[in-house]
C-alpha cells in the first residue's frame, strides 16, 4: 500500500497525541540502509521537541540529546555524538574520554565519532541544535536520564 509516511513516523505521531514525557522506540539497525537513516532522522524531528527520545536498534541504542543528558554507561565503552538537521552549538560534555567544551558540531563532519565513556555517566549539553549520541554497542536499558537544567560550560 502506497503512502506519505513510514511506519515509525507514523507511529510517533501517535505516541505524540498522548503527550508522553519519553519514547522508546524498539527495532532493527539491519536490512535497507535508507529506512535505517530514515529512521535515526525521525528520532530527532521537531515534531519530538520536549520529548525524551531513545532508541534501541538492534544491539545500537540511540539517545536524542536537546538541553542536557545524563546517559549510564561502563568505561571504555564507545559513543558517537552527530549533529542533525543543522549544527549543534555550545555542545559540552563530562564523563568522555575526549570531553566537549562548547564546540559546535555540524552535520557531515566526523568530529564527535568514536568517543568512549571515560566514567560511569556521561554529560552531554547543547546550547543550540539536536545531537544524536549513538552506542554500537550499548543499551538504552542500561540506563539514561534526562536533566532538563541550564547546559554545562
Amino acid at each position: 500500500m502506497a503512502k506519505d509516511a513510514s511506519d515509525l513516523e507514523l507511529a510517533l505521531a501517535a505516541a505524540l497525541r498522548y503527550e508522553p514525557e519519553r519514547i522508546l522506540v524498539v527495532g532493527s539497525a539491519t536490512g535497507r540502509l535508507d529506512h535505517v537513516l530514515a529512521t535515526l532522522l525521525l528520532l530527532a524531528a521537531d515534531s519530538c521537541e520536549g520529548v525524551q527520545v531513545d532508541a534501541q536498534l538492534g544491539v545500537a541504542a540511540v539517545h536524542v540529546v536537546r538541553g542536557e543528558r545524563v546517559l549510564a554507561g561502563e568505561p571504555g565503552e564507545v559513543v558517537s555524538l552527530f549533529a542533525v538537521h543543522g549544527p549543534a552549538e555550545g555542545v559540552v560534555s563530562e564523563g568522555l574520554v575526549y570531553p566537549l567544551r562548547g564546540e559546535a558540531l555540524v552535520p557531515g563532519s566526523s568530529r564527535g565519532l568514536s568517543n568512549a565513556f571515560g566514567a560511569p555517566e556521561a554529560r552531554i549539553a547543547v546550547e543550540r541544535g539536536v545531537v544524536l549520541a549513538v552506542r554500537p554497542s550499548g543499551s538504552v536499558m542500561a540506563g539514561s536520564s534526562c536533566s532538563r537544567s541550564r547546559p554545562l560550560g
